[in-house]
């Protein structure tokens, strides 16, 4: 079998979204290493979404091949009529599409590979993965070779070093009208209850400082805190060596925590809307 599946296409693991999102993907092509050593495997990046995206993990370290699809497209302003009509003509499209997908994923030619159930049922015949990948059981040995994937030199990413960050995710969250950040009444409730040190607190933001600044200018804390920002790497790598970090509703704040319990055992803060990662007894405090 394993002579046969140097045979087959390379199994396409597509990915979506941002430095965080990206790190799930490299997170199951690890685990697919690991289960079906022998299989070929080539990373679609996809550039859609609200923002364009583009890839900021390196695959190719992972030693697979990669391809990124431009695919995203900006909103723009139709008249009625071509909406319409643009509805009329897709609709029987769409319709096609998914009763394929349907059939294509009873044949588990396709996979979404997001749980240790899907994952488990990638069959030989298995040539595309498409979906999030997020709850997927972590293990130790995979997320400390990752951590090295991802940081394979500390030096260049060297930044202050703060004694407590917290990773604010605002960016197109100011802007979504179904989606919302964090608010800033529920962080400094918990900086109330907790033995966090407010007073040596730095924001790590996803915005401009001055849309940030403006953002907390009513708080209490969170207002008097420096706000600095940095590209997806060096953040991740500041919020993975404080000694305190509070994240928030961000996939990268979520990365930052699974780094500090697996390779580091430092405790981190985190809300109560990332409690379906699956890792038991992690060391994270939900707020």
């Amino acid at each position: 079998m394993n002579r046969i599946l140097r045979f087959f296409p390379a199994i396409r693991v597509h990915s979506w979204g941002g430095l965080g999102s990206q790190l799930f993907t490299a997170y199951v092509v690890l685990k697919m290493q690991e289960k079906h050593p022998t299989r070929r495997i080539k990373v679609i990046v996809h550039t859609s979404g609200v923002t364009r995206r583009v890839s900021e993990f390196d695959f190719k370290c992972l030693g697979v091949t990669v391809n990124q699809v431009e695919d995203y497209r900006e909103s723009i302003h139709q008249s009625l009529p071509t909406l319409v009509n643009k509805s009329l003509s897709s609709r029987f499209r769409k319709i096609l599409k998914t009763y394929l997908l349907r059939i294509l994923n009873k044949l588990r030619i396709i996979q979404n590979a997001d749980s240790d159930k899907s994952f488990d049922l990638i069959s030989p015949w298995t040539l595309i993965l498409r979906g999030h990948y997020t709850r997927l059981t972590l293990e130790r040995p995979l997320i400390t070779l990752l951590f090295k994937k991802v940081f394979p030199e500390i030096a260049p990413l060297s930044s202050e070093n703060f004694p407590f960050v917290i990773h604010y995710r605002l960016g197109d969250l100011l802007h979504l009208a179904n989606k919302e950040p964090i608010s800033p009444k529920r962080i400094e409730t918990v900086l109330a209850k907790s033995k966090l040190d407010s007073d040596t607190c730095v924001v790590i933001a996803d915005s401009d400082a001055k849309v940030v600044a403006s953002y907390l200018e009513h708080t209490r804390v969170l207002g008097k805190c420096r706000i600095v920002k940095y590209d997806p790497l060096v953040t991740l790598w500041t919020c993975v060596q404080t000694p305190q970090f509070l994240g928030t509703t961000a996939k990268l704040s979520l990365w930052a925590a699974i780094f500090r319990h697996f390779v580091f055992d430092k405790e981190s803060f985190l809300p109560d809307e990332f409690k379906w990662v699956c890792f038991p007894s992690i060391n994270i405090k939900w707020y």
